[in-house]
Order: C-alpha cells, then structure tokens, then sequence
C-alpha cells in the first residue's frame, strides 16, 4: 500500500478502525455512555471513508450481544442502537450520492447471476487465500501447494489458535488480563468474520467486482494480527509461567520476523514515492504539461492515462 506520497484512504482508515475498536473495547469493560458514543461516532464514519468499512456495525453489533455484561435485553437495545446510529453516516452518503448523481452502490451496479455464482465463490476463495498466504514470512520457499490445502492449513490454524484460547480463559477466567485479552481476540474475529462476508458479497453481487489483494485485504491484515497477539496474550497467562515465562517472548520474535520479511517491500514503495512518482508531491506544481493543460479551454475535454493527477493539480 502505497502510503508515503500517494493521497489514499488507509491512514485515516486505520486511525479510525483502531480508535473505533478501542471505544469499544473500553465501553465493553467500563459501560460508560460517552465510550459508547465514541465507538458509534467513529465506526459510522469508517464506511463513509472507505465502504468496506461496513463490517464494524454487524462485528461491533455482535461484540456489544455477547460480550457486555448487563441482561439480554440491554444487550439487544444497545447493538441494535450502536447498529442504527452508526449506520446513518452511510445512509446519508448513499442518499446523497443517490440524489445528487444519480448513482448507488458507489457507482457500482447490482449483479446476480445464478449460473456464475459458483464459479465466482471458487475464484474468490482462490484469491483470498492466496493474498493471505503470500503474507506468511518465506512463502515462497515452502513447497508448492494448491488453494485447497492451503485454505485446510489455514484454517486448521485458525482453529487451533480460537481452541487455545478457549481452554487459557477456561483455565484462567478469573484474571483481568486474560477477560481483556479475550475481549480483544473475539473482537477481532468478529472484524475478519465480518469484513471477509462483506468483501464476497461485492465479489459475487456488484460490478465492476472489488480487486482482492493486499490493499483491500488490509483490515483483514490487522485483525489477525490483533487476534493473534491477543492469543499469544492468553496463553501466556495460562501456561507461560515460572520456567516456561521466556516463552512469552515467541510473540514478539515472529512479530520482528514479519516486519523485517514486510520492510523491503514497503521501503520499495517509499523509494519510488520520494523519487518523485507519488500523485501529491510538489514537484508537480513545475510541470510545463500540466502547467498547459490548466491553461486550455475551460469546456475542452481531457483525455489522459493518469486522471487522478490532471484532476488534483488543475482541478479538471
């Protein structure tokens, strides 16, 4: 993801999805209104950033039903208020955008065919699994491996690691630590849950389909990172003591492995934005071609191979 330069969606995305996730969090454990409100504020403003922002109401919906401590009822009213409330920011934009354009869905069409489906879900899986494969450290020194097997280890993973978790809460329950490490990890899990759902129903059901790669991979990235820190947490607290304490380490150690493996790569990126590629440097401002485009006609057309830089430095 192209960062350094480049006017896109994800820092702010990021700054809200971790803030978002905090509030709620922190109103799980205090029942404080004014957290309750933060995380309804900066949840319903994640789809207006970016739409697949969209998975924090039913995640954030599912974590307030199973996760607070009052009665059901409370339980119901609040994840159907947080749902509401942080739901209008959405439908404000899309009623705009309806009226104003004439367009929905972010200018993307509705698409159903029945006979596609099951080609399209293989191909999505395909997709899917592959991105998140490619995020392991020396993936490409592992044996090759088909898209089937590869989904059966990562699940399995995955499994192994909510089995885990269950039985440190189980063997611990009473400690603070561990019910907030919990808290954290369910949350999580409801977010890749959610945002994975949301992801293949704009697969199977819009047009033009969302690209499935890292950048729009990338909330499902953070939330299993958080996940499985928060596991690593879990187990500490349940097994990682007296001589097996320097265990407690192996979180850290493959959190250093994945950044080092990730670094050159971002750093290639940075490189090329620094040299001058990204949409936004100054450099621009002395450009003789868009110096002259800015000065053609006002109602002549342009045609250009990159639109977003024409538009940002002439306005057209």
């Amino acid at each position: 993801v192209r960062m350094s330069h480049a006017a896109m969606s994800e820092p702010l995305f990021l700054f809200l999805f971790l803030w978002a996730a905090y509030a709620l969090l922190a109103y799980l454990k205090t029942g404080k209104a004014g957290w309750f409100a933060a995380a309804v504020a900066l949840a319903g403003l994640l789809p207006v950033t970016r739409y697949i922002g969209v998975f924090m109401l039913p995640a954030g919906m599912a974590a307030i039903l199973l996760l607070s401590e009052t009665g059901w009822k409370p339980r119901l009213g609040r994840a159907a208020l947080f749902g509401l409330l942080a739901g209008l920011p959405l439908a404000a934009w899309a009623g705009w955008i309806y009226l104003a354009l004439s367009q929905n869905l972010g200018g993307r069409a509705v698409q159903a065919e029945a006979g596609r489906l099951v080609d399209e879900l293989q191909m999505f899986a395909s997709l899917f699994v592959k991105t998140i494969w490619e995020w392991l450290p020396f993936h490409p020194y592992y044996p090759a491996t088909k898209s089937r097997l590869r989904m059966i280890l990562l699940l399995a993973a995955g499994l192994l690691a909510l089995a885990g978790v269950l039985l440190a809460v189980r063997r611990r329950r009473q400690e603070p630590r561990v019910g907030l490490d919990f808290e954290i990890f369910v949350l999580a899990l409801f977010c890749w849950v959610s945002c994975s759902i949301s992801l293949l129903f704009s697969y199977l059901f819009t047009n033009p389909q969302p690209d499935i790669d890292d950048r729009m991979l990338l909330p499902v990235y953070i939330c299993l990172a958080f996940a499985f820190l928060a596991a690593f947490s879990c187990w500490q607290a349940a097994w990682f003591r007296g001589k097996w304490r320097p265990a407690g380490l192996l979180p850290w150690l493959l959190a250093l492995i994945f950044l080092l493996w990730h670094s050159p790569q971002t750093s290639y990126y940075v490189a090329e934005d620094r040299a001058g590629w990204g949409t936004t440097v100054y450099a621009w401002r002395d450009s003789p071609t868009l110096r002259a485009l800015d000065g053609l006609a006002p109602g002549l057309p342009l045609v250009s191979d990159d639109a977003a830089l024409v538009l940002l430095w002439t306005g057209r």
